[in-house]
C-alpha cells in the first residue's frame, strides 16, 4: 500500500505549539482569558473513561 499523500509534516522548530500560540495571542489577545486550566475537566475525563 503506496500514499503520495503526506501524512506527517516535519517541522524544524523546537516546538511549533509555543510559536503558533504566541502568534494567535498577538493577533487576538482577547483569546488569553480562554487559556489556562479548568478544574472541571478532570472530573469529566475521569467520568468519561470510567464509562468505557
Amino acid at each position: 500500500m503506496t500514499s503520495t499523500k503526506k501524512e506527517f509534516q516535519f517541522s524544524t522548530t523546537p516546538e511549533p505549539h509555543k510559536e503558533r500560540t504566541r502568534a494567535i495571542l498577538k493577533a487576538h489577545p482577547e483569546v488569553r482569558e480562554h487559556i489556562g486550566r479548568n478544574p472541571v475537566s478532570f472530573l469529566i475525563i475521569l467520568l468519561l473513561s470510567d464509562c468505557n
